[in-house]
């Protein structure tokens, strides 16, 4: 829950729960890597909004990783050289990759966000040698700045479990009201340095109620949001494109995790999709082509119906522009004739 401010350790004061207990509670200065803004190669991938940190799909999306996908991850994060500390560590038995995972399904939160956060509050995917003060205050969960730490949140299991089940309390809070703080979607709010938000998510609700710090450019939220999208092109480079998102490969409605998303059966294969009426959604996580709302009920023998697809990609898909199963070609937009892209068309036969 710490702000992180690079030079700058635990001059800052942030709220705290009830469980909270007095201790000492010094932040972590992020390596230097971590205050590059990521751009993954896109244009426009330094755009910082922090009105949306996240969506929600891809912060409720618990099964982004395996166990052995975040073991991976720690043995050669995207620092260079280097395994992470937390690559051998094991509480009881249990290595930090299982229970990252496991907290992950338990809370429906995806592991990449439990690792970015564990970057954030304590450089531990950075650190070769992490110390005991680092591993027993992981997630800086009930371990507020300069007002101390709960003895009973200490150690590395419990603080994994702790930040999951707080995101999970959050979440499921923004359903159908705030936070515990006062956060809301839709609702303007002023964060601890003094910046207005109005969150577009309840993922971005849930992280200034976990953190509420903007820190452009030195820490907060931005440090998260810059440190998710390097994980997230790190790991999503072993991942095929469109990952859990329009024009990717599925097998049922859940691989689709993006609000109505849809899997669609297109001869021995499957892919992700959505209804539309003429416009689709885009993502700006790596590896995710654009999309476009095209007719695919009448290529089904079906009535006319917008469906999202993907746009042709030449960089993502270096044969033809497309997946397997898909052939490039022209198509109108659905409800704007006279539009035309160029499409990932899929092949129903």
């Amino acid at each position: 829950m710490r702000p992180i401010i690079h030079g700058v350790l635990g001059l800052m004061l942030m709220a705290c729960g009830a469980e909270d207990q007095p201790s000492t509670a010094p932040a972590f200065a992020p390596p230097a890597a971590d205050l590059v803004p990521e751009t993954g190669g896109k244009g426009d991938g330094a755009l910082f909004d922090k009105d949306a940190l996240l969506a929600d799909h891809i912060f409720e999306d618990a099964q982004f990783m395996t166990v052995e996908e975040v073991q991976a991850f720690l043995d050669a994060p995207p620092y260079g050289g280097h395994a992470s500390g937390l690559s051998t560590i094991d509480v009881d038995g249990v290595g930090a990759a299982q229970i990252i995972v496991n907290n992950a399904v338990a809370f429906q939160i995806n592991p990449l966000v439990l690792l970015a956060k564990l970057q954030v509050e304590s450089s531990l995917v950075f650190t070769a040698e992490p110390t005991s003060y680092q591993l027993a205050h992981a997630m800086g969960c009930a371990c507020p700045d300069n007002l101390g730490c709960s003895v009973a949140q200490a150690g590395f299991g419990r603080q994994v479990a702790c930040a999951a089940s707080l995101f999970r309390k959050y979440l499921d809070n923004l359903e159908s009201g705030s936070t515990v703080s006062g956060w809301k979607v839709g609702r303007e709010k002023r964060t601890q340095d003094g910046v207005w938000i109005i969150p577009k998510t309840r993922a971005t609700a849930a992280l200034y109620t976990y953190t509420p710090w903007v820190l452009t450019g030195q820490g907060g939220n931005w440090l998260f949001w810059n440190v998710f999208k390097k994980y997230s092109r790190h790991v999503l480079e072993n991942k095929a494109p469109n990952y859990h998102w329009i024009g990717g490969a599925c097998a049922e409605d859940a691989d689709c995790p993006y609000e109505g998303g849809r899997c669609l059966r297109a001869g021995e294969t499957g892919f992700c999709t959505a209804d539309c009426e003429r416009f689709c959604p885009d993502s700006s996580g790596p590896k995710n082509a654009v999309t476009f709302c095209v007719d695919l009920g009448s290529a089904t023998g079906a009535e006319p119906a917008g469906a999202c697809i993907s746009r042709c990609d030449d960089y993502l898909f270096v044969e033809g522009g497309c997946a397997e199963g898909f052939e490039c070609i022209e198509a109108p937009r659905f409800g704007e004739p006279d539009r035309i892209e160029a499409v990932c068309w899929p092949q129903f036969e």
